[in-house]
């Protein structure tokens, strides 16, 4: 549904049928774009939920000249810089040494007995989720959707070449994170 659909629409049926309509147009879309940035299934339901709750509160608010569905990704995305901002804050740092009665001793992760082939893809993933978060964020968004630079100026603000940078230096983070040269 393009821009002036969902306005015509908003104003003759109500925000409600409106709603209705972005929810059903719009939540894969929203879904994977959240998915991409966070890797995590439960996390991204719930902040897909949170971007629709607040396009419903918000929805007179809206009157162009963007996309609707860049509109929903800026709320997505923000609500993903939210969702990041607590998580920082509550991050503790967590030892590999365990204390018990008879003293402290290290826990070493075993390392796998075969190889999987899904472990490059969890490496891979790992490397994103290690990246500083501005860099997360326009790494997958340029990555996982090619979205244009542009479009990412609009929805997280800066210059585009600002962002061809933090893309940048974040595909040379992965690649010393993997290994590669």
């Amino acid at each position: 549904m393009d821009t002036k659909e969902f306005l015509n629409l908003r104003n003759e049926q109500g925000a409600e049928r409106a709603y209705t309509v972005l929810v059903r147009e719009h939540s894969k879309a929203i879904y994977f774009h959240i998915r991409h940035m966070l890797f995590d299934h439960s996390v991204t339901d719930d902040l897909v939920q949170e971007t629709f709750l607040k396009a419903w509160k918000n929805i007179h608010s809206f009157r162009g000249p963007g996309s609707v569905e860049g509109w929903l990704r800026r709320i997505a995305t923000n609500e993903v810089l939210q969702h990041l901002r607590k998580s920082k804050s509550r991050i503790s740092m967590v030892s590999n040494e365990v204390e018990d009665e008879e003293g402290v001793y290290s826990i070493e992760p075993q390392a796998p007995t075969y190889w999987n082939p899904q472990d490059g893809e969890e490496k891979f993933l790992a490397a994103i989720e290690r990246l500083p978060e501005k860099q997360r964020l326009v790494f997958s968004m340029k990555y996982f959707e090619d979205i244009t630079y542009g479009e990412m100026a609009e929805q997280l603000g800066g210059s585009v070449g600002s962002l061809k940078a933090s893309y940048h230096h974040a595909v040379q983070k992965i690649k010393a994170d993997l290994g590669e040269d």
